[in-house]
């Protein structure tokens, strides 16, 4: 039995699918996992992922004239380019669907969504929908947009085999606005194998970041960039006598990769491994998500694996008021704080050790069943 995923993705942080991939190779009757992406320079076509994902790029028009130097962003040849590049994409499904005959075709974007449930029918496969968010209310996208993407999850989620989101509030939004009768829940919690922490915990805090065990270390980890608020970590940070780790990707962006050379009390980590995450974590003494007040309804039901990584990592979080979903499971279960945007420079500067320390045993019974296996139960039902 084949599962294949497709995605807009270059498969390089996709944590997701990679730990679906390890539990339903491990657990199901699934043989062969694969998943399509796109290519960019610097990646290969082909190759096999750890947990056994069998990753293919799709290296497309836009990626070949690109790499000449001939396209203009903002023309209407790039645009046109573009255009060809995703026929060529959804081409490129279509053959690889053929080539390996999958029972389940995976689907993680709405805009693949008509596509595939027309290929289902030439290669009888089952269709799985997997948004990784609140599709039609992402954040920074246009209202025309997110209409197209209502009106093709309205019309092509009936035909899914089975539908799966990321967490309790998006599942109820789905049913209530479609009318659909089953929303299934995969949280975005971290495998088992994976909860580790660091045995010279103290000795390595010292030896990476000069910071002494009495020293205050925050930490932000996942996709550094402008839409997650990294300039208000850097703001409340510049002159504070705690320290802040960022960890995670910032593509091409020179400034956070040296940020230790302007403020010497803030530190830029590569990612690492998602079997290395909790231990790099456990390393801080608080999580951070704190994100601008007026976001999507789709982030104020966000519940990102980061908060599960801080959990088993031992460590209380900071979280946005505006991320209501996941500001009511902290706030319900003490298991940090709830702050406004504006007010992430005072709470650094007024909250010492001793109070940060005094979430540990709530924190300890939260995350004691939070784990990818808990949910994942769903899949031995589903790849049969």
């Amino acid at each position: 039995m084949k599962c294949l995923h497709i995605m807009f993705s270059y498969f390089t942080i996709e944590s997701r699918i990679f730990k679906e991939a390890s539990y339903v190779l491990e657990n199901t009757e699934v043989s062969e996992v694969h998943a399509l992406g796109i290519w960019h320079s610097g990646l290969v076509i082909k190759e096999v992922h750890n947990t056994g994902l069998l990753i293919e790029r799709y290296r497309s028009l836009l990626n070949k004239i690109k790499d000449l130097g001939m396209l203009n962003r903002s023309s209407f040849v790039s645009k046109f380019v573009a255009l060809l590049s995703l026929i060529g994409f959804m081409t490129k499904i279509f053959r690889k669907s053929l080539e390996i005959r999958p029972k389940f075709l995976c689907v993680h974007n709405a805009e693949l969504l008509p596509i595939a449930c027309i290929y289902s029918k030439f290669v009888s496969c089952k269709i799985i929908y997997l948004p990784h968010e609140l599709e039609s209310k992402k954040q920074g996208k246009s209202k025309l947009y997110n209409s197209l993407i209502s009106s093709i999850e309205k019309t092509f989620l009936k035909m899914c085999f089975k539908i799966i989101v990321v967490c309790e509030p998006i599942a109820e939004w789905y049913k209530n606005f479609y009318g659909l009768e089953e929303v299934l829940v995969l949280r975005n919690m971290p495998l088992k194998k994976h909860i580790r922490t660091f045995d010279r915990r103290q000795t390595i805090r010292k030896e990476k970041f000069r910071i002494l065990d009495e020293d205050i270390l925050y930490i932000y980890q996942g996709l550094i960039e402008e839409s997650r608020a990294i300039s208000t970590y850097l703001e409340a940070f510049k002159n504070s006598k705690n320290s802040l780790l960022l960890m995670g990707h910032a593509e091409g962006n020179q400034n956070i990769k040296n940020i230790n050379q302007k403020h010497s009390n803030i530190f830029y980590k590569e990612p690492v491994p998602i079997d290395e995450i909790t231990s790099f974590s456990s390393l801080a003494d608080c999580g951070i998500l704190v994100l601008k007040d007026n976001v999507s309804k789709s982030y104020q039901f966000m519940c990102p694996n980061k908060f599960f990584e801080y959990m088993h990592a031992g460590i209380p979080i900071l979280v946005s008021r505006s991320l209501e979903y996941l500001a009511r499971i902290v706030d319900t279960n003490n298991l940090g704080w709830v702050i406004d945007n504006q007010n992430l420079e005072d709470f650094i500067e007024k909250t010492g050790m001793e109070e940060l320390k005094s979430k540990t045993k709530n924190i300890e019974l939260y995350s004691r069943d939070k784990y990818w296996e808990t949910d994942a139960e769903c899949f031995k039902k589903i790849y049969v």
